[in-house]
């Protein structure tokens, strides 16, 4: 039974409401945190500020620093309570901006072994669960308010992104003994902000709020601000060269360069930095190919913010980059091409205290070092984490026991997201950090596939060897803000002892330029 009683009362975020595609920044600036987490699809939100906000995750990651992170259940259970198993309480006012199960192994259509069980949101103290259903209802688009690709499965993943809301409590409860691997984020929010707006069920596919999603490659979906379409045509010698953006304030909505396929494949084998405002570092240091998501012998893919742009006719990048005065681009090219460069620019009247730079920061280590953790991002300051792309190749495994295929080695690690000296996300195996699952089952994830915000544009499963190449751009409601210091890191295997190659790209803003 899909209940519906106290919905609206509790301010559970099933609502056209919730979804809005905004307007311009320069109208978002004075709300409030929760306001900019609840717009689900407004991308003009990604540089602001959260002030107050604060992020966590609930999961059944080993607390004992081992691999089992839900195979035995141990770590899956908070407490029983209702004859059933609490994975998430949380205290505070917020939302859950993200759930997340594996698949179920044998029965691809439902989340591992909970196929026919319920999940239930107690509200707020309350005695009956404000919203309960049965579990695989928020995955499979059997109703309207959970549509996808909010939510969906996938590569051996489930997730849902339809935010939850409380204004005091949320105890989130699956019905019987056992949960296995999962994981809740959630954002707080200062008490003195008045208390969660209440929603109107959404209308699914037909909200207007989707159409991003069904429009990937085309910017005129992600901000409904006036956007100036700057082109010039370049011939480029190999080297190093510099282009200048429009003098600001404004935002740089994005960029997109066309050619032909050979030029493209000549660009994209260079690197690219940009100085924001007289820097004297660049805050975007990447190469080429990832800051456009290809991957030569993986998926020619496109996701929301970056990727290929329909019949391979150029790649984009629509990450929001806004500035005070001016911005400077640089490209190093391998070889000679010829290309058509366009900048989407949004000048702004004033450059808003609250408004932030985006930052790209690279890693590679080839190979890693055992006992070590990747380190995809160390940085100081105020600002916010919004993505990551990944790298990672490593030896091969095998378990016929588990009907696996050759299987990823490096994909077993944990993640670890720390927010001004406190962990705030431990994780439970890299790729259900990009929404996946059951790592080389075949029938999971044992080959690419890609959707708007998450996905793998890579995965070969060698005998001897395996590679992947993965993405999660975080939506506007569930970024991680931080207002001193923040690390992401990952192990390199189960425990952290195997070697591989890595190499990363993550997204940021920064209140410094």
């Amino acid at each position: 039974m899909f209940m519906f009683r106290n919905l609206y009362r509790y301010g559970v975020c099933l609502a056209a409401g919730s979804l809005l595609i905004a307007g311009t920044v320069r109208a978002q600036t004075d709300r409030s945190p929760e306001d900019h987490a609840g717009d689900l699809t407004n991308f003009s939100d990604y540089p602001l500020l959260r002030n107050g906000m604060v992020y966590g995750m609930e999961s059944s990651y080993d607390r004992s620093g081992g691999n089992d992170d839900g195979f035995s259940g141990k770590w899956s259970v908070r407490y029983r309570d209702h004859g059933n198993v609490c994975i998430a309480d949380i205290k505070g006012k917020g939302r859950i901006t993200r759930i997340w199960f594996p698949q179920e192994k044998d029965y691809p259509g439902a989340p591992l072994g909970i196929k026919d069980k319920e999940i239930r949101f107690y509200i707020d103290g309350q005695d009956t669960p404000a919203l309960h259903l049965p579990v695989v209802a928020l995955f499979n688009q059997s109703q309207a308010c959970f549509p996808y690709p909010l939510c969906g499965m996938g590569l051996g993943g489930c997730w849902c992104y339809v935010p939850i809301s409380f204004n005091r409590q949320i105890q989130v409860e699956v019905e019987g003994e056992k949960a296995n691997f999962f994981q809740v984020q959630y954002a707080l929010y200062p008490q003195k902000q008045t208390p969660m707006d209440e929603h109107l069920p959404c209308e699914g596919y037909r909200d207007p709020a989707l159409a991003p999603f069904w429009h990937i490659g085309d910017y005129h979906y992600l901000t409904q601000a006036p956007v100036r379409e700057i082109t010039q045509t370049y011939t480029l010698n190999a080297g190093r060269h510099h282009l200048s953006c429009p003098s600001g304030p404004g935002i740089l909505r994005g960029i997109v360069i066309r050619g032909g396929e050979r030029d493209l494949e000549q660009l994209l084998d260079g690197t690219l930095r940009i100085s924001w405002d007289g820097a004297k570092d660049p805050a975007v240091r990447t190469p080429l190919s990832m800051f456009f998501l290809q991957e030569k012998t993986g998926l020619k893919d496109r996701s929301l913010l970056c990727g290929q742009l329909p019949f391979a006719r150029g790649v984009y990048n629509y990450f929001p980059m806004p500035y005070r005065k001016k911005g400077d681009i640089e490209l190093d090219i391998p070889r000679a091409c010829t290309l058509v460069f366009t900048l989407l620019f949004e000048p702004l009247p004033v450059f808003k205290n609250d408004l932030c730079y985006l930052h790209i920061h690279h890693r590679k280590e080839y190979p890693t070092t055992p006992g070590k953790r990747f380190v995809w991002l160390d940085v100081s300051g105020r600002g916010h984490f919004a993505g990551l792309y990944l790298r990672a190749a490593g030896p091969s495994l095998t378990d016929s026991s588990r009907e696996m295929i050759h299987w990823t080695g490096c994909l077993e690690g944990d993640e670890e997201l720390n927010v001004d000296g406190q962990v705030v996300e431990s994780g439970t195996g890299t790729e259900d950090y990009f929404n996946a699952g059951w790592n080389g089952a075949t029938g999971k994830l044992d080959h690419a596939g890609t959707f708007p915000m998450h996905g793998f544009t890579l995965f070969d499963a060698a005998f001897d060897s395996s590679r992947i190449a993965a993405y999660r751009w975080r939506l506007p409601s569930e970024v991680v803000p931080f207002t001193r210091h923040f690390t992401a890191s990952i192990e390199v295997g189960p425990t952290d002892q195997d070697k591989g190659n890595y190499e990363s790209i993550a997204y940021y803003y920064l209140q410094a330029p």
